[in-house]
Parts: C-alpha cells; structure tokens; sequence
C-alpha cells in the first residue's frame, strides 16, 4: 500500500508479504519516484491507483529511492488481497490524513 505526504512524495506505507512489492524487495518507507516512467507525485490517488492496477501477471515499473540509492524493479502484478474491508492490494492514500 502506497501513502502519499503533504508534499506530493510518495511512499511505500506497507509491503504485504506474498504481493509483488515484497517479492521485489521493496520495503516500508521505499520512495516512489516513477510507476512506468511517469513521476509518482504528480499522479492524483485515482491515478496512482489506475497506473498501479492491471491484469495479474502484467508488468508495471518502479524506480524507488532508498536513502540516496536509485532503485528500478520491474513488479509482476499479483491478485489482490482484501487486509479489511473496502481495501486492495494497492491503494493510495492521503499520508496527511489521520
């Protein structure tokens, strides 16, 4: 799941094990810069959301920065797994929100 800060940045919020973000290695706190060459901060929630979403088994790109380390992986789409009611297993959400 995908929060998004005050200031446009998008972040990694949590990483369900099993889903493609874990298994590509991707981590809580883990900065979306692109999500298939296109800048994550300028993407509304809807956008983030539709950009992420696709057929299971499709490819979506990533380039995340850790720290001051650039990283690029390529995540195969997996079902999506409802954690409550209403959720899926990508979501975008306002970080400024309580």
């Amino acid at each position: 799941m995908l929060a998004k800060a005050p200031d446009g940045r998008v972040y990694m919020q949590d990483v369900p094990d099993g889903l493609a973000a874990q298994k590509a290695g991707l981590r809580s706190g883990d900065e979306v810069l692109l999500v298939d060459g296109v800048a994550a901060r300028d993407l509304s929630p809807e956008n983030l959301h539709a950009k992420l979403s696709g057929e299971v088994g499709d490819a979506v790109k990533l380039t995340v920065l850790r720290g001051d380390q650039v990283i690029r992986v390529t995540l195969l789409r997996t079902p999506a797994r409802h954690f409550k009611p209403g959720a899926a297993n990508v979501k975008a959400t306002d970080a400024s929100r309580p």
